[in-house]
């Protein structure tokens, strides 16, 4: 018979002018019976496989006689060939079917979605991987069928592909980083004519701002090479100077500051995001800005030294004893001042202008026309020069205490 798994086989008996006979067909291994009639001459068991079969004869005296037949199968085989085992994604591969059997159909299946129902054929791989070609043939009339596979490995076809780190800015390096697809085994870099570097992921300084052209060839041990090239824009650095790099102010002053770079972004120490501010300042401190320009940054900063102010103390005990003898205004760098003391009922009571501090018996000493003033509160007005002219005016109480 054809094949293993074909049911096409058969056993003939002949007994030629000997009469009639009851032929009982059965399996050798189950005992089943397949088959049982009467006949004269032959008699066929047919649509078989593989196997042994018994069968029983009885005559027509009812003599018995029993025989066993074994019925073998050819093989049924098939390969194929190909021209290559391992290819990058993109090529063709050419299957030539290896069989000296009779073949009604071919199905090939490629192990990534593709199919094809030729003998000898060629198939595609798009993607990489690692797929399975198998093929099946088939003689339905003769029932059999064989398949064989083989494997192809596609491999990924390399493209190259990079980054680099914002910001660019002139006079920083600028890192790359390569991003190619496969398994690339050297790299050349091109900056614009400007250097070159076969690392795989370098860093490079443009001195000046501009744009540039960078590229990078890659190549892998299987599929070749590839090119990517970008345009990169470098910025500048901000300059930023805050002037004056020192004031020296009073308490209350104010100072403007520029950082200048029009249309850039800023932040200062005092948390205000514009390019100027006016401050006031009640202590000294240093003021500094950074200036953000397309993500380049610069910074500087200034001193503001408070370095004047006036106070007024809130009591005094002109008894003699010289502490706190004389009410009068306390400070740093006061150039002159005027003060006026008014008693309860709003009378003034003392008047001077164009004080100079530190003079001898500066201030009121507590006294109304020679007379010790009575213990309590009393009302003053000061106006004091400091620094630069700038005028500073208190107004509040004062307690007389002895």
């Amino acid at each position: 018979m054809a094949c293993p798994e074909s049911n096409k086989g058969s056993v003939t008996i002949e007994l030629p002018n000997s009469g009639e006979y009851h032929a009982l067909w059965t399996e050798s291994i189950s005992g089943d019976t397949l088959d049982e009639d009467d006949f004269e001459g032959t008699n066929t068991l047919d649509n078989i496989s593989d196997g042994t079969y018994n069968v029983l004869l009885t005559d027509e005296n009812g003599c018995t006689f029993s025989f066993s037949y074994t019925v073998n199968a050819e093989t049924y085989t098939v390969d194929f060939n190909q021209s290559e085992d391992t290819i990058c994604a993109g090529e063709i591969v050419t299957f030539t079917v290896n069989t000296n059997e009779d073949v009604e159909t071919y199905s090939w299946v490629f192990g990534d979605g593709g199919t094809s129902s030729e003998s000898n054929t060629t198939h595609l791989y798009g993607i990489a991987g690692s797929f399975d070609a198998q093929l099946v043939i088939q003689n339905t009339t003769l029932g059999c069928s064989a398949e064989a596979e083989h494997p192809v490995f596609v491999r990924e076809v390399i493209v190259a592909d990079f980054q680099s780190t914002a910001p660019n800015c002139a006079g920083a390096p600028i890192y790359f980083t390569d991003l190619s697809s496969a398994s690339p085994k050297s790299w050349e870099w091109d900056f614009a004519g400007l250097g070159t570097s076969e690392a795989q992921n370098p860093e490079f300084v443009f001195a000046n701002p501009g744009t540039y052209t960078v590229t990078v060839t890659v190549e892998d041990n299987y599929c070749g090479s590839s090119s990517d090239t970008a345009t990169l824009t470098v910025n500048s650095f901000p300059v930023v100077n805050l002037d004056p790099d020192t004031s020296r102010i009073c308490t209350g002053q104010s100072v403007t500051f520029s950082a200048g770079n029009q249309g850039d972004s800023y932040v200062w120490s005092t948390g205000a995001t514009s390019e100027t501010i006016t401050q006031f300042f009640t202590e000294s401190q240093i003021v500094s800005v950074t200036v953000d320009h397309l993500g380049c940054l610069a910074s500087d900063s200034a001193y503001v030294n408070v370095a004047c102010y006036l106070y007024m103390p809130n009591a005094f005990s002109p008894n003699g004893d010289n502490t706190n003898d004389f009410f009068h205004p306390v400070g740093q760098n006061i150039i002159n001042y005027e003060m006026h003391i008014y008693d309860r009922w709003g009378r003034l009571i003392y008047n001077k202008s164009n004080v100079t501090p530190g003079a001898e018996n500066e201030g009121w000493d507590g006294k109304i026309n020679g007379e010790h003033a009575e213990i309590g509160s009393y009302s003053f007005y000061v106006k004091g020069v400091l620094l630069d002219n700038f005028t500073v005016e208190e107004t509040g109480s004062v307690t007389l205490i002895r």
